[in-house]
């Protein structure tokens, strides 16, 4: 929740920075507003986009305060590009005529970015990490939106803004009418001979130049081998990086600054090495008749198969059943002659007994046992290993799958669980999730290039370029571990 006021915060800093970046000395054609209105129209996307969603009743998470952020670059980008192509059309021409030209000079390329964006977060909604395609729900409606905004409400911006200008009224303050400094010449022709002049001066300004230079540069023949051959140790010292990637979990990592729990944690990792889990799993009994002999002594079984794993060093050290037993032949023939459940009555009304496993029995109405458990510690665990807890996830989950009380049940008997294996779980998929959303991602791409490219041969330019990438950014961002 304290993430949330960023977003505001985000909005406001990026207005300053469109309306700077629009802003000119000359009052009239100083295009500020016009900057604001590309930041606003990447809000209005956002309230369209999550708004749908909200309604619709996808979870808004954790991770979808992240969007917004994406948002802002994925439609200022556009609205720069927009604003650039209308700069550089004909100022002689009437305002509809110049956004006829404006979108067919650069609507392909922001179509396309579209497009791509917009499918790659909506095959990521095939991830069966609900957290993930939430997140994907998210954002595949709101670039759509943002899309349709700036050729919609962003371009009619850029109508009045200019319609604006040719009324001679200042940047911001839209009332006021600047005086009339042309001599009598008509607007146009004003316009057209700034619209020149500014022409000329960018082509020699020393942005221009340096950039001339640096392409000069860049395509002599050595540069050109010299460019090609670092590229190439590039990626393949990402790729050897990328084939070292482990699987590390820090959940220091995801607290706030100002957590109590991080120097409780913290003191934890000085203090404790292989402490086992925190909240030790429970193997649990149901669906049977815990009455019967025979199916006692499955439970037991599968407790001693419990503790054969690796993350397991010790038997339990209470078992309900295991002192129940010992419990009757310490009694004796006074509890050997009644039923099953009057036996229980007895055991759980000792107050040793009673007191230890009372919260480990449920029973119905009539003292049948439906549901027990018995407290079996990982004590063998470390916390600090992913793959020893994936490692005691799989194992666990294949000693109860094979055991015969499970045998031709979806719905297991016995199991065993603890709040530690949600995390496992998820660990055992992310390596997946990872590698398949990069496959949908990088085919999504190229698909959309090989079907709106003029020329099929396009994509296979496209193809390596993005796996490239791929490789470097997982290796700039996550270093040697994947969190």
């Amino acid at each position: 929740m304290k993430d949330i006021p960023l977003v505001p915060i985000v909005f406001v800093l990026m207005a300053l920075f469109t309306s700077l970046v629009f802003w000119k000395k000359d009052k009239v054609r100083s295009r500020s507003l016009l900057g604001f209105s590309a930041v606003f129209s990447v809000m209005l996307s956002i309230m369209s986009g999550f708004g749908l969603m909200i309604l619709t009743g996808v979870p808004f998470t954790s991770l979808t305060p992240l969007l917004p952020f994406v948002l802002f670059g994925i439609g200022l980008d556009d609205a720069f590009i927009m604003a650039g192509a209308y700069d550089r059309s004909d100022p002689g021409k009437l305002v509809v005529d110049r956004i006829y030209d404006t979108i067919d000079d650069i609507g392909i390329s922001i179509t396309l970015s579209a497009i791509t964006t917009t499918l790659a977060f909506g095959l990521g909604g095939t991830s069966s990490v609900p957290t993930i395609y939430w997140l994907c729900l998210y954002a595949f409606p709101t670039i759509s939106f943002v899309y349709i905004y700036q050729l919609t409400f962003f371009v009619a911006c850029i109508v009045l803004d200019e319609q604006r200008i040719r009324e001679k009224r200042r940047d911001c303050c839209t009332w006021i009418t600047a005086k009339d400094t042309n001599g009598g010449d008509s607007d146009i022709e004003v316009v057209r001979e700034d619209w020149e002049e500014d022409l000329s001066k960018n082509a020699s300004s020393m942005s221009e130049q340096c950039m001339l230079q640096y392409a000069n540069f860049l395509l002599r023949p050595w540069v050109k081998v010299v460019v090609v051959v670092l590229f190439a140790g590039l990626f393949v010292a990402g790729a050897l990086s990328a084939s070292r990637l482990s699987q590390e979990f820090d959940p220091i990592k995801l607290l706030p600054d100002d957590s109590y729990m991080t120097s409780y944690l913290e003191a934890l990792s000085v203090y404790t090495e292989l402490a086992g889990i925190r909240n030790p799993p429970y193997a649990y009994f149901r669906f049977v008749d815990q009455s019967n002999e025979t199916v006692q002594e499955l439970m037991e079984s599968y407790v001693n198969d419990m503790v054969s794993i690796k993350s397991i060093n010790y038997p339990p050290e209470f078992f309900w059943l295991r002192d129940f037993k010992a419990f009757l032949n310490e009694s004796g023939n006074a509890l050997a002659q009644l039923e099953f459940n009057s036996q229980v009555d007895a055991f759980l009304s000792d107050s040793v007994y009673g007191e230890l496993y009372r919260g480990d029995i449920v029973r119905d109405d009539s003292g049948t046992i439906t549901t027990s458990r018995c407290l079996v510690p990982m004590d063998n665990l470390n916390l600090k290993d992913v793959k020893d807890q994936v490692d005691a996830l799989e194992d666990q989950r294949a000693v109860t799958k094979m055991h015969p009380a499970n045998q031709g049940l979806d719905d297991w008997a016995f199991f065993s669980y603890t709040d530690m294996y949600d995390p496992c779980e998820f660990y055992t998929r992310v390596v997946g999730e990872l590698l398949w959303t990069a496959v949908i991602g990088v085919a999504a791409v190229t698909g959309i290039v090989a079907l709106f490219i003029p020329h099929w041969s396009a994509a296979l330019v496209v193809l390596p370029l993005i796996c490239i990438l791929y490789v470097d950014r997982w290796v700039s961002c996550n270093g040697p571990a994947l969190m």
